[in-house]
């Protein structure tokens, strides 16, 4: 888990952010995330508006800790509350022993046309 990694999103407001990931580390092998925090911001550049997923807030799931995965999702009715444009985002994880910016990244939003 030493690599900063991107990744960038792109959807409209009026679907769900779902994604999931297993982290593992320099030599490929999972990241026990048993008792870990992640938090992920979602901003505008101006930071006038954030979107927090985390897993307080459930928008943040641990799917299986020992093999590192787990899940984003934000329902399209919370995509909703931001404006279409692009935002940054990145993701943090507070391990016992460290904590460790995991990546970087943009969420380029559109406008849905279906409601």
């Amino acid at each position: 888990m030493t690599s900063l990694y991107r990744v960038n999103f792109e959807l409209a407001d009026n679907e769900d952010l779902r994604a999931v990931f297993a982290l593992s580390d320099s030599a490929g092998a999972p990241v026990d995330l048993t008792g870990a925090d992640l938090r992920m911001t979602i901003a505008p550049l101006d930071r006038k508006s954030t979107l927090d997923l985390s897993l307080a807030n459930g928008r943040i799931t641990l799917i299986d800790p020992i093999l590192g995965q787990f899940e984003l999702a934000a329902a399209a009715t919370i995509m909703k509350s931001l404006s279409p444009g692009v935002y940054r985002h990145d993701l943090i994880v507070r391990l016992a022993d460290r904590t460790q910016r995991i990546w970087e990244g943009t969420l380029v939003l559109v406008q849905g046309v279906t409601e």
